[in-house]
């Protein structure tokens, strides 16, 4: 059994992959690009993986991601939007939803009369990341160039 593991989308994004119950090779993505701490899906820690286990990514039986990308996703939404009050005391809102909170980001950033619209940016961004990364079969698939069919995680 082969088993690929993954930490990505915070700081320290990196790969490992178990043979049988063996460690075969880990590596974080700072290793290849040579940022410290750096974020994102860990594409080269993955590749260098797999190529340390001499298998390709239609031979991994199982995918373990290290995060929930909704856990705790509404206190992160609360505290964006209190930092976002505190800078643009001109907008108030409350976040209520994922899907509705980005409708009203849009709506407050249109409206804050040039009081800190890069808040409500970084806001928006963050919650079209945490809907980006919620399939991460299809983002690993992306990342290594191959379909979904071929990842039986």
């Amino acid at each position: 059994m082969i088993i690929l593991g993954i930490n990505a989308y915070h700081g320290d994004a990196a790969a490992a992959i178990v043979k049988d119950g063996k460690l075969i090779a880990a590596a974080e993505e700072e290793r290849f690009n040579r940022f410290k701490h750096c974020a994102g899906f860990p594409t080269q820690a993955v590749k260098y993986c797999l190529t340390a286990a001499g298998v390709g990514i239609e031979k991994v039986d199982h995918v373990g991601i290290s995060r929930d990308p909704s856990a705790h996703l509404h206190k992160k939404i609360l505290f964006a939007a209190s930092r976002a009050a505190k800078q643009a005391s001109s907008s108030v809102w409350r976040a209520s939803g994922p899907s509705s909170n980005v409708a009203v980001v849009e709506s407050a950033e249109d409206n804050s009369n040039g009081d800190g619209p890069g808040v409500f940016r970084q806001i928006r961004d963050r919650l079209g990341n945490a809907a980006r990364v919620r399939d991460l079969k299809q983002e690993l698939a992306r990342q290594l160039n191959t379909s979904t069919k071929s990842i039986r995680a």
